[in-house]
């Protein structure tokens, strides 16, 4: 039994060999050529490349594009003009050049067509030498992280309605003979971060940035022209914060000069203004900070200076109920030798109806001059004046307070002119009241009747 078991199982063993020997086997007919397992080039790069060659060109439909090398246009008047919405170029490092001598050529290196097209963006790269504005798209257009010099006139950077300017760097511009604008924004703008440096030349206007949205954390430094215009520093009837506007002049020339301008219903907040300087011609008024039915609140006024005759020197100047709170003003003249008919204000508020509270002047006069005056608060119609302190006024004719027309309501002012604290004019004054003032002399009234004086919170004070 045990001999037989063995000998049956050797059929079995070659069985399972034989079986797993036809497992192993394949298919002896040959594949065919190994399919590809590279990616196509338009996936991998799905943009198109603008090279020299190309250019001037036109993009008439949306797409993604990418500068391939550096790029100059100095035989067409636009580098690169897009006739269509939806879309972007990356500038990719590289830079577009117009070094057209001809007036009609290198005029601007990227231009929309018109400014309904829509969604168009530009970044990452520099733009050098054009007449007439480097980069000026559409609505809803983004421009991000570009450098741009040496733009004579015209819109440098303009984005359309709801479009938004960021990270760009502007200097050396000017030189044309007609406007120049840093950064021009249409209704709704977003500017961020971005400065705008040395604009200089013949240009009839200048100005930093102007817009209507919102402008945050950008600074416009060292804007200087020759002849009579124009200079502002940022206007924008939307909102203002954290920027610096310094150093606006007039070379030669005059004209009117304001560092930033609220417009209608704006809003200036935590700004700082220095140096603005009207020193030749006819300036009609150098302002730090304007604006009409505005607020105006934890701004910093400095060195607002006019050296010329005829001229008006104001730190803050508002019309229309307007709200100017928490400021601090200094050092704001006319320093023309016989500077007649001049005016100097650390805050000049005309229309009535204003909110003043817990601004802080210093330093605000003149040098001499008939007709000439000096005020730390000029208020023109009535309003609300607020623990406001105003020191060290500079000159004959001046007060720390004048009213010139209408009542209002005055508490609580620290007003250390011992010239005339408080002066109110022919006519003003009727149904004011005073209370809780500290002065260094009485209420000078011109004519007509004093605001009531009051002891609540508090009496006013006369000290030494």
């Amino acid at each position: 039994m045990r001999t037989r078991f063995r000998l049956s199982a050797v059929p079995a063993i070659f069985a399972l060999s034989t079986l797993a020997t036809c497992a192993l086997a394949g298919d002896l007919t040959p594949p065919g050529a190994p399919a590809p397992t590279m990616k196509p080039l338009s996936l991998v790069e799905p943009r198109t490349a603008i090279t020299q060659s190309m250019i001037p060109m036109t993009i008439s439909a949306p797409g993604s594009f990418y500068l391939a090398e550096n790029l100059t246009c100095d035989s067409a008047p636009v580098a690169i003009t897009l006739a269509s919405g939806q879309v972007s170029i990356d500038l990719n490092g590289f830079s577009i050049s117009g070094l057209g001598a001809s007036p009609s050529n290198s005029l601007t290196a990227i231009k929309s067509s018109a400014e309904s097209n829509r969604n168009q963006s530009v970044r990452g790269g520099s733009v050098v030498g054009f007449k007439d504005g480097a980069i000026r798209l559409g609505e809803a257009a983004t421009i991000e992280d570009v450098s741009v010099t040496k733009t004579t006139a015209g819109r440098v950077l303009e984005v359309g309605l709801a479009g938004r300017v960021s990270g760009a760097q502007l200097f050396d511009l000017g030189g044309g003979t007609t406007e120049i604008y840093g950064i021009f924004g249409g209704s709704g703008t977003t500017v961020e971060s971005c400065s705008i440096r040395d604009v200089a030349g013949p240009n009839t206007l200048a100005y930093g940035i102007s817009a209507t949205g919102v402008i945050t954390d950008c600074s416009v430094i060292n804007l200087s022209l020759q002849g009579n215009g124009f200079i502002a520093g940022i206007t924008n009837s939307g909102v203002t914060r954290g920027c610096v506007v310094q150093g606006l002049s007039f070379s030669s020339g005059g004209g009117s000069i304001t560092g930033i301008s609220a417009g209608n219903r704006g809003a200036v907040q935590q700004c700082r203004v220095s140096d603005l300087t009207g020193s030749f011609g006819t300036i009609s008024t150098v302002i730090g900070i304007g604006g009409s039915t505005a607020s105006i609140q934890g701004n910093s006024v400095h060195n607002i200076l006019v050296n010329s005759a005829g001229v008006g020197a104001y730190g803050i100047q508002t019309s229309l109920s307007s709200r100017i709170v928490d400021n601090h003003i200094n050092n704001v003249r006319t320093n023309f030798v016989a500077a007649d008919n001049c005016a100097a204000a650390g805050i000049f508020a005309n229309g009535g109806s204003h909110y003043i509270e817990g601004n802080q002047i210093y330093d605000v006069g003149f040098q001499t001059g008939s007709n000439t005056v000096a005020d730390g608060i000029f208020v023109a119609g009535t309003s609300h004046v607020l623990y406001n302190t105003v020191g060290n006024m500079i000159g004959t004719s001046t007060s720390s307070m004048r009213v010139s027309v209408g009542g209002g309501y005055f508490v609580g002012n620290q007003l250390l002119n011992a010239n005339a604290p408080i002066r109110f004019e022919s006519g003003a004054g009727t149904g004011g009241y005073l209370a809780a003032n500290i002065m260094r002399s009485a209420i000078v009234t011109v004519a007509g009747t004093p605001p009531t004086e009051g002891s609540v919170p508090a009496p006013n004070v006369i000290v030494p």
